[in-house]
Formats: structure tokens, C-alpha cells, sequence
């Protein structure tokens, strides 16, 4: 079964220096999607920079493969052979192509051409979308790398732990997943400030909860909240949520870093899930905690936690 992907993005630096990022295996840690999910895999590079150049990985969750360069154009073309060993095999060709749009600035497109086997013919459309979603953590992460040379993102799987039971007060809220980042600030916004007017209790922690989060139609529902005692009585603004969620087992990840990068603890939470077949808890719902704000803070020191609740 046939597989073709391919995402864009705009990178504001020469494209002699993103072209160099990639066709660097060295670099690939800092801004691959899959090593994001299992920073602890074992990985391996063999050769020097240039035509021959390979890379093998070997994880718990993201399987084991190899990529190798098979042909370099300057600053313009980078063509990967793609090997999966685990958890199926296949062979697969990456392309990756770098226009340049002007002396400071190019285009980056990234573009595989694969096969998905045979079983997983009713998954095709899941499978490309959730790839997809793989593919512009990728880009991002590059773009941030080849623009600041850093990426602010650091995920950490601290295993299965048990949560106490909470509840919370928040604005519920349906749209689309590139519409998150506005639709979050302007939620969390409203709930500061009905705090300063005391229409609502100063929370013990603040999250957000997934009520639903679909991406191959590129949709989101979730409620912007204020977390409270399970005990404490608390004020319940007209057209907030208000819901109690029982203690509870959960899938925990840490991450530090910007928000724009939280797909990378999301996706290793989700790969443990789905790599250890844990079943969800459907009482409780996913949901990530900010345990420190921005507040003026580096990026690298912005902390959050994801939770998988799971039976």
C-alpha cells in the first residue's frame, strides 16, 4: 500500500545553512520528531558528512531502523534511503528539497515515498495524518535550529503515576488545531482576570484538559482551567465548565521548553500508550499542567507535565 508525504515550511536563513543542517547527520538529533518521542533510543552514526553517511536507531517505542545519504545537490537536494526494522519493515525514499527565496531566506520541503503494509490498509488516512503532524514537528524544530540554533524542548518519561482526585473550573472551547495557540491565550486570559475581579477562587494548578483532539480533521475540543481540592467549594461563573475527576493512574511526561513545542511530550506520552497497549481511562480525560509560566523566564525553563490517565 502506497504512502506519499510531504509538508513544507519557511526558514529565514540561507538555504547553504539549512541545507548544511541536513545533510549533517550529527544534527538530526536535535530536530528529528522520533528521537523527540525517545530521546533515551540508542542511536549509532557511521561515516563523515556526505553521500554514505548513516544513522541506525533502536527504541522501546519508535522501533529500530536505518537511514542512509544516497545523494547530495549543493544547497539545493538531500536523498535519504529509509529503513524500518521494528515494528514492521519497509523501505521507504526521503527527499528533501531546499529552495531558495532569497540570499536570507528558503523553503524547505519534506517528502517521503513509501508503503504501509497490507493490514494497515484501513489505518491509511490515520496513518498519513498522524505522519503528517510528525513531519512539521520536524520542520519546526529544524527552523527553530537553523534560525536561533537551539530548540527549547526537552520531554522526559517519568513512567505511570497515581494523581489525586481534583476538580476544575474552565472555559470550554471547540476549534481548530492551528487555531490552539490563540484560542488557549484568549481562554486563560478571561480566567485570569475573572480571578482578579474574585469571580473565581485562586486555583492550586492550572491545566487544560482534552476533551478531544483529532488530527485528520484538524480539530480540537478542550476546557482552559483552574484546578481545585476536590473538598473546596468554589464559584462556577455562568458558561464555565465544572467538572470532578476521581484520583486516577496516569501516564506522566515532563517537558521544558516553549509551548509551541508541547507535540513533543504529547507524541511520547502517546507512544508509551501505545507502545505498552495501556487501555485509557475514559473518566478522566487527557490533560497538561502548567507547573511554571513564562513569566519573563528562558523558554528552556518553562515546565509542564502531560497526563495520560490509563486503568
Amino acid at each position: 500500500m502506497k504512502l506519499h508525504l510531504e509538508r513544507s515550511i519557511s526558514v529565514s536563513k540561507p538555504a547553504s545553512v539549512v541545507y548544511g543542517i541536513i545533510s549533517d547527520l550529527n544534527f538530526w538529533n536535535t530536530w528529528s520528531p522520533w528521537i523527540h518521542m525517545e530521546p533515551t533510543c540508542k542511536t549509532h552514526i557511521s561515516g563523515l558528512h556526505g553521500v554514505g553517511q548513516s544513522q541506525t536507531w533502536d527504541g522501546d517505542v519508535i522501533g529500530s531502523g536505518k537511514m542512509t545519504i544516497e545523494h547530495l545537490e549543493g544547497s539545493k537536494i538531500v536523498k535519504i534511503k529509509l529503513e524500518f526494522f521494528k515494528p514492521w519493515k519497509s523501505v521507504s525514499a526521503v527527499t528533501f528539497k531546499i529552495t531558495e527565496k532569497d540570499p536570507n531566506n528558503c523553503e524547505v520541503t519534506w517528502i517521503m515515498e513509501g508503503t504501509l503494509p497490507i493490514f494497515m490498509i484501513f489505518f491509511k488516512k490515520m496513518m498519513t495524518a498522524y505522519m503528517q503532524s510528525d513531519f512539521d514537528r520536524g520542520l519546526k524544530m529544524l527552523k527553530e535550529f537553523a534560525e536561533t540554533g537551539t530548540v527549547p524542548s526537552r520531554s522526559s518519561y517519568l513512567g505511570q503515576k497515581q494523581q489525586e482526585a481534583f476538580q476544575i473550573v474552565g472555559k470550554t472551547t471547540a476549534c481548530n488545531i492551528v487555531d490552539l495557540s490563540t484560542c488557549m491565550h484568549r481562554d486563560f486570559s478571561e480566567l485570569n482576570e475573572l480571578m482578579k475581579k474574585q469571580e473565581l477562587n485562586p486555583p492550586i494548578k492550572v491545566l487544560a484538559v482534552t476533551h478531544d483532539f483529532n488530527i485528520p480533521k484538524g480539530t480540537c475540543k478542550y476546557t482552559a482551567s483552574f484546578a481545585y481540592r476536590p473538598d473546596q467549594e468554589v464559584k462556577v461563573p455562568a458558561g464555565f465548565t465544572h467538572e470532578k475527576y476521581d484520583g486516577h493512574n496516569a501516564i506522566s511526561v515532563d517537558h521544558y521548553g516553549a509551548y509551541r513545542f508541547l507535540g513533543n511530550p504529547w507524541s511520547m506520552a502517546m507512544s508509551y500508550q501505545r507502545g505498552k497497549k495501556l487501555k485509557f481511562l475514559k473518566k478522566v480525560p487527557l490533560y497538561e499542567v502548567y507547573v511554571t509560566m513564562p513569566d519573563g523566564r528562558p523558554e528552556k525553563d518553562i515546565h509542564t507535565q502531560i497526563f495520560v490517565p490509563i486503568k
